[in-house]
């Protein structure tokens, strides 16, 4: 189970999504890419691109949800009571330094966005190329040993990105070697920062999926149940399920 007050964990899910739907994904992505990357439909879309993430076109394809569809109870259970994911997802393939998201957190986007913001968030980070390990990755901020929790930080923009933190604030630091099908999973007062792969291998693919309890969720907003395999559409008086 995932705490609901330590927002500043981190960890590594090993194996949680399966290699043979994660290998499927790779390689529907790899061949929609370029179509769907190329309908830039406004000025917000046309920086998503320039920033190593995606178009709207390429986030609503419900296919990113099909390795959530079907896991079984104990794996759920490692994220309970976070359940509802939501929709649509973040993708970013990265290939360039300028892609590298500097340090942050991620209650600070989500501050951005006012009152449309949820009360908490778990960021389930996950690569879906072959060997992950050699590509860009996340690395995090260690807690200094005196210290129980990372309070929320105060950030500012830089260049593209809305909310940064500067590299001088953090001591240690943790990088995980993943393999395809796992993920990073961490809390929303947890600083973090995009570096490249060990032999400074930059291209990246991978999805920032966004997990809330239930009782946290926003009116008219759409959500993907990791229970019951469901996408859902909430608005003030009612949800309403939909495949």
């Amino acid at each position: 189970m995932l705490s609901q007050t330590d927002r500043s964990f981190y960890d590594c899910f090993r194996g949680v999504l399966p290699r043979k739907q994660m290998t499927d994904i790779f390689h529907y992505f790899n061949a929609i890419e370029q179509e769907r990357q190329a309908a830039v439909s406004s000025a917000r879309e046309r920086i998503r691109v320039e920033m190593g993430a995606t178009t709207d076109a390429l986030r609503f394809d419900q296919t990113w949800y099909k390795p959530w569809g079907a896991l079984p109870a104990e794996t759920i259970e490692k994220f309970a009571p976070f359940q509802w994911l939501l929709y649509p997802v973040q993708i970013r393939h990265m290939y360039e330094e300028s892609h590298l998201v500097p340090w942050h957190q991620d209650i600070a986007y989500a501050r951005l966005l006012g009152d449309r913001g949820h009360r908490q968030l778990i960021t389930c980070f996950t690569p879906f190329d072959p060997e992950p390990a050699k590509t860009a990755t996340l690395e995090f901020a260690k807690l200094p040993e005196e210290q129980p929790h990372w309070p929320y930080l105060e950030h500012g923009p830089q260049s593209f990105h809305g909310a940064c933190l500067e590299d001088s604030l953090f001591g240690e630091r943790e990088r995980y070697a993943l393999e395809l099908g796992d993920m990073l999973v961490f809390g929303d007062h947890c600083p973090h920062q995009g570096v490249a792969g060990p032999n400074g291998m930059l291209d990246r693919r991978s999805f920032e999926f966004r997990l809330i309890i239930p009782e946290d969720r926003l009116p008219d907003k759409d959500y993907f149940d990791i229970k019951t395999g469901r996408f859902l559409r909430t608005d003030a008086q009612r949800e309403v399920t939909y495949q």
